[in-house]
């Protein structure tokens, strides 16, 4: 009986954790509906959706300078926290154009996708690819 309950514990657990990192997903699309980016500053009214997008970047940096990029894969037996960061997550994220990496400000940030279109542009009109003193 012991074991039972426990188990009910963790899943309950689990689906508590699940929930409120739905939840702050769907606070950060009505941030991005409102202000038309994923760009959350730490001055955002929303206290605690500036602490979770902090967070999760933090996170992502962490696993990328240990050279995972897919996300992590939890042990057996490991539960999922709020800042745990599986592939299922990244991809749920970057699907609503969350901002990784931040510049100073707005305006700082530009997407690999748009600077690639400005390479391109470039050598269409130059007929070379610019340096990368360019920037």
């Amino acid at each position: 009986y012991k074991k039972k309950m426990n188990e009910v514990r963790v899943a309950n657990e689990i689906k508590e954790v699940k929930g409120k990192f739905d939840e702050m997903v769907e606070r950060l699309v009505r941030y991005k509906e409102e202000h038309g980016d994923c760009l959350v500053s730490r001055t955002c009214e929303d206290v605690e959706l500036s602490k979770f997008v902090k967070n999760i970047r933090e996170k992502r940096a962490r696993l990328r300078r240990n050279g995972n990029e897919g996300g992590e894969i939890l042990a057996k037996g490991k539960h999922i926290s709020l800042r745990t960061l599986t592939a299922e997550r990244i991809e749920r994220l970057d699907n609503i154009g969350f901002a990784w990496i931040i510049g100073t400000t707005k305006e700082a940030w530009i997407s690999w996708e748009q600077r690639f279109q400005d390479v391109m542009e470039y050598y269409e009109e130059h007929g070379k690819w610019p340096t990368q003193t360019m920037g």
